[in-house]
């Protein structure tokens, strides 16, 4: 429940846990709670990044030449479901080829993230959250109750005169007397979010962390999380990236439909074998100790007679 401060009115509510988060919580870690540290069930699901990663270097080995698939699409419709599903598979991964690497790595380096955390070690170079002062802190006392605050929009119409460029996406109030506002927007190069920290009362962008604030190495792990989740280009990249996801689960069917149908006659032909050589076994018993051709023909009046 958001509550005004001052006048006690009730001014919003929001749930904590809705479809949306319910979906990220079983897909991030399993819904395992966070108690000390990440969660096991964290570990779990990036750890799959490993293997995945793994898959997509052997079958760039096994497909020779896959780069074909770019310029001659082969999907053949008509001549079996063993054929089509064969043909929609290896389509399928040769155009989720740069999906593929953008999820596995940047799994992977979830893993990694959950293991530097849980260990203390952080690569960070941001500056300690900008402060006011006590006594810089304004007070009223003639009870009108009136807040000394800035409004929300003129805090992002300073943020944005500091930092031109920026496109303001989201605004943080102050938690209490002493904090900031905090804009975030991103510029020039849209995977990182820029910061701008106004000072509630002056409106001075008292701190802020743009892209050139960053070290090499965090400009590379800060870009994961964008990446991983396609959100950092507006509506119509998610909808890439859903439609990548679509086929990446279109191609786990397909993978086990060709097994399936490949595993299912391989098994049936050792079955009839294993039939076979039982029957010729049977028939030598029965005859005794005869001669080969003798058993042979008696095989073969056995086979004729059956059929």
């Amino acid at each position: 429940m958001y509550v005004n401060p001052y006048t006690g009115e009730i001014q919003g509510q929001i749930s904590g846990f809705d479809f949306r988060q319910f979906i990220r919580a079983l897909h991030g870690w399993l819904l395992v709670p966070f108690t000390n540290g990440f969660a096991w069930g964290w570990y779990a699901v990036s750890l799959l990044g490993i293997p995945m990663l793994i898959s997509l270097i052997t079958g760039l080995v096994v497909y020779k030449r896959f780069w074909r698939g770019y310029f001659k699409p082969r999907l053949r419709i008509g001549q079996g479901g063993r054929i089509f599903w064969g043909d929609f598979h290896r389509l399928a991964g040769i155009w989720s080829v740069p999906f593929i690497a953008i999820i596995s790595v940047t799994a992977t380096w979830f893993l990694i993230e959950a293991v530097l955390f849980d260990n203390s070690i952080s690569i960070s170079t941001a500056p300690p959250p900008a402060m006011v002062q006590r006594q810089d802190v304004p007070t009223r006392t003639d009870g009108s109750g009136k807040s000394l605050l800035l409004s929300p929009d003129q805090a992002v119409a300073k943020a944005k005169g500091h930092f031109p460029d920026m496109q303001a996406e989201s605004i943080f109030l102050p938690a209490n007397a002493y904090s900031h506002y905090t804009v975030t927007g991103r510029s020039s190069y849209p995977l990182i979010l820029e910061r701008a920290s106004v000072n509630p009362y002056t409106g001075d962008v008292d701190s802020s962390r743009t892209v050139s604030d960053y070290s090499g190495l965090e400009l590379v792990t800060e870009s994961m999380r964008p990446l991983h989740t396609g959100d950092f280009a507006g509506l119509w990249l998610k909808l890439v990236y859903f439609l990548f996801g679509l086929l990446l689960t279109m191609m786990v069917l397909s993978g086990m439909l060709i097994w399936t149908k490949r595993t299912a006659k391989e098994t049936a032909g050792m079955f009839r074998e294993r039939r076979q050589s039982r029957r010729q076994n049977t028939l030598v018993s029965q005859g005794g100790h005869q001669s080969p051709a003798a058993a042979g023909a008696r095989f073969m009046k056995t086979e004729k007679g059956a059929s």
